[in-house]
C-alpha cells in the first residue's frame, strides 16, 4: 500500500527527477502536493570499479536522505541498471499497475522517450503502456535529462524562480553522482534561463504534455 500521491515521478534512476523536474516538484510540494517517486533502477552500473550492491546501497541512502527532508514518498523498484528495456516484463508492468491504481494521481512526470540514456527510453515506454492499457485519464509530463532534441509535442514552461537555487543545492546532494550531477550543471543552468525567456522570467523548467 503506498500514499494516496497527488503526483508520481517515474524515474530510469534516483537522480533524473532532480535534473529534470525538481523545481516544478519542490513547487508542488510547498502547493500541499503529494510526490512519489519510482525509482526502476539503483544505477548499480554507474561506479564500475565499486561492487554493485556497495553502489546500489549508497544510492539509496542518499535519496532516501533527499527524499525525506523533501517529504517525497519512495518506492524503489530494484531493476537491473543499463538493462531496462530486457529486464521490464510484465509483472514490471503489474507493479507499475498497482502504483497508479493506488494512488490516483493527478499528475504524472516521466523520463523522456527521446533521451539518449536507453533506460530513460525503456521507462517512458513502460509506463506509457501501462496508461494506455489501463485507459487512465490524468496528466503526464516528460522531462529532459540528456535531451539534445526537441519533441514534437506540447510543451509546458513552469516558472522556478523561486526554487532554481533549492534544485541546485539538492543536486549537490547526490554524491555519488557528483560526476555526473556537474556534468549537467551547466546544461540546467542554461536551460532554464532560455525556458525563463519564453515565459518572462528568470528560471524555468519544460515539460513535454505526454497526455
Amino acid at each position: 500500500m503506498y500514499i494516496m500521491g497527488n503526483i508520481i515521478v517515474f524515474c530510469a534512476h534516483d537522480d533524473d527527477f532532480a535534473v529534470g523536474a525538481l523545481g516544478t516538484i519542490l513547487k508542488e510540494i510547498d502547493n500541499g502536493n503529494n510526490v512519489l517517486e519510482v525509482i526502476f533502477s539503483a544505477g548499480q552500473k554507474s561506479h564500475p570499479h565499486y561492487k554493485e550492491e556497495v553502489i546500489s546501497r549508497k544510492r539509496a541512502n542518499e535519496t532516501l536522505s533527499v527524499n525525506e527532508k523533501l517529504k517525497v514518498e519512495t518506492l524503489f523498484l530494484g531493476l537491473d541498471d543499463a538493462k531496462l528495456a530486457q529486464v521490464i516484463d510484465t509483472n514490471v508492468k503489474n507493479k507499475i499497475r498497482e502504483v497508479i491504481q493506488n494512488n490516483k494521481p493527478e499528475k504524472i512526470f516521466v523520463d523522456s522517450q527521446y533521451d539518449p540514456h536507453p533506460d530513460h527510453r525503456a521507462v517512458f515506454k513502460c509506463v506509457d503502456d501501462v496508461l494506455k492499457e489501463m485507459r487512465f485519464e490524468t496528466k503526464v509530463y516528460s522531462y529532459e535529462v540528456w535531451n539534445l532534441l526537441k519533441e514534437n509535442k506540447p510543451v509546458v514552461y513552469e516558472d522556478i524562480s523561486n526554487y532554481f537555487l533549492k534544485k541546485i543545492n539538492i543536486m549537490k546532494q547526490y554524491k555519488t553522482q557528483l560526476y555526473f550531477m556537474y556534468v549537467l550543471m551547466l546544461p540546467v543552468y542554461i536551460r532554464s534561463k532560455l525556458y525563463g525567456r519564453k515565459i518572462k522570467v528568470k528560471y524555468a523548467e519544460k515539460f513535454y504534455r505526454v497526455k
